[in-house]
């Protein structure tokens, strides 16, 4: 914004209504197979191609098979035909949920081992505090509000935009349940304490404040 306006803008970040988003109930003894899920528009700019190509790396690599289950609002034809094609081509199970119901969401997330989150420069981003809340373990690409909403280490992995990388960080996450309790556990708490909506609300009161108090005159 100060780049392109001369404006010395202030943030004032989002919330999520952590009341529609609690713990899931977890089941692992019916999944057929593992799977990680990614939630956003199927399109380029939300990097599906990038999670594929991860997922067929950490097969290659380090000998796990995992799929992946894209839910999706909207979906580009050409590109979700790419993403399929792409997903054959590599050896990856790659199902698209297209607007799933809310119980239809819940049955997909209580089975999968992680949600991806790797979209271009998203600005802010809901799913991963999303999941934090429903204590999923997130593995996030570094970039836009994701370096912001993910704190790495604590409330999720954070891995540089390139396939080697995520599944680098996908490998370290499912094969140490401990740092995965570690991860969920922290998650809820910041996402309860500074991304509810409650918080979201004093901020905003808090800047609007600040801008209509009168100038101190000296």
């Amino acid at each position: 914004v100060l780049k392109a306006y001369g404006v010395d803008a202030k943030v004032c970040y989002l919330g999520v209504n952590a009341d529609r988003f609690q713990p899931r109930k977890r089941r692992e003894e019916d999944a057929a197979a593992p799977y990680v899920v990614s939630i956003g528009s199927l399109a380029p700019a939300k990097n599906t191609h990038l999670v594929i190509q991860a997922l067929a790396d950490l097969q290659a690599r380090f000998g796990m098979a995992v799929g992946i289950r894209w839910v999706a609002n909207f979906a580009y034809d050409d590109y979700a035909q790419q993403m399929h094609d792409l997903a054959s081509r590599l050896g990856v199970a790659f199902h698209v949920d297209h607007l799933p119901s809310e119980d239809e969401l819940a049955n997909i997330l209580s089975r999968c081992e992680a949600v991806v989150y790797a979209p271009q420069l998203e600005p802010f981003g809901f799913v991963p505090i999303e999941a934090n809340l429903r204590e999923i373990p997130v593995v996030a690409v570094a970039e836009g509000g994701c370096r912001e909403t993910v704190i790495d280490g604590i409330t999720g992995l954070l891995a540089e935009n390139t396939p080697e990388s995520l599944s680098e960080k996908l490998h370290q996450l499912l094969t140490n349940p401990e740092l995965r309790e570690r991860l969920v556990a922290k998650g809820r708490e910041i996402a309860l304490t500074k991304w509810s909506l409650e918080e979201a609300n004093a901020r905003f009161q808090a800047h609007v404040h600040d801008l209509v108090q009168p100038a101190t005159v000296r």
